[in-house]
């Protein structure tokens, strides 16, 4: 893993507080001895005190982060395929693509360098934490930019599969559009959706394929998706828009799940009903068409 440069600037007057600041998930424990061990260092490489004020070490200082106890253990991460500088695996639910706040360890990118044994993967893309499904990850720096502009390029085309909350209307076997700008506000854990100045353009088409049919949890509906654009949430904030929000969705009001107040990762009693289904794309090196299909079975069915 490789070391973590931390810029103290911050007001804490000590470099041991600037730490509990940045990092408060971390138990103090785990701080003083990071410390006390000696892995703190700066960026000429002298190792740096607990009590070493800010203003000697206000170039920054590097350090491995240790990781906190971040609950259950990771299933096995599936490979779904590779190739010369890129892989696609199928990410669980509960695990975050990437490491990020507190989730580090529970991570797919983490995951995959350790059984990899390679701290060059990197995703080229991401999902939501709460969203199963493929990913596509480079290995290779050099290949890196190649195929996350793919992308950037809408080179890359990405079916979803859900369940809703029923809306008969659309249950016609037809594609249907969400036109609707989508905007973020930083401190909310969720997106808005309609026209506002910091808004970006989002556009989603789907289609009903299954249902509507009552479930244990209501009437609902099976959709397949299609995000024309990458914004966050996009799928889950624009198909809410038009009253059919995904099942088990703490921060877009979907059946099953709880009033979550400000708190996005507030337990659901159903695990949202979300699928990255399938990704498909024109290799760049080969000009060879890649399609994976997830694997997982995680959403309801009529039956």
């Amino acid at each position: 893993m490789h070391p973590t440069q931390l810029k103290c600037d911050c007001a804490a007057p000590t470099l041991g507080e600037c730490f509990q600041n940045r990092y408060p998930q971390l138990p103090a424990r785990a701080v003083t001895e990071l410390f006390a061990a000696g892995d703190v260092l700066s960026a000429a490489g002298q190792v740096c005190a607990f009590t070493d004020p800010v203003s000697r070490r206000d170039e920054g200082v590097w350090f491995y982060r240790p990781i906190a106890d971040e609950g259950a253990a990771v299933p096995p991460i599936r490979i779904l395929g590779r190739g010369n500088g890129w892989l696609v695996a199928d990410k669980p639910a509960g695990i975050s693509t990437m490491p990020r706040g507190k989730y580090v360890f529970r991570s797919l990118t983490v995951q995959l360098r350790r059984v990899e044994n390679n701290d060059q993967i990197v995703a080229a893309h991401r999902l939501d934490r709460m969203t199963a499904g493929v990913v596509l990850l480079t290995n290779d720096p050099q290949m890196r930019g190649l195929y996350q502009t793919m992308f950037d390029r809408r080179e890359v085309h990405k079916t979803y599969r859900m369940v809703t909350g029923a809306q008969t209307k659309y249950a016609d076997g037809q594609w249907h559009e969400i036109n609707q700008p989508l905007s973020k506000t930083a401190g909310e854990p969720f997106v808005r959706v309609g026209e506002h100045p910091a808004a970006s353009p989002a556009l989603t088409r789907f289609k009903v394929v299954k249902g509507p049919w009552e479930s244990v949890v209501g009437p609902v509906m099976e959709v397949e998706a299609e995000p024309l654009t990458g914004r966050m949430h996009q799928l889950r904030a624009h198909l809410a828009s038009v009253g059919a929000p995904i099942v088990g969705d703490p921060l877009y009001g979907g059946l099953a799940a709880p009033e979550y107040g400000n708190d996005p990762q507030a337990p659901s009693t159903m695990p949202l009903q979300l699928l990255a289904a399938s990704l498909r794309y024109i290799d760049p090196q080969t000009k060879e068409k890649q399609c994976f299909y997830s694997r997982f079975q995680n959403l309801l069915t009529a039956d």
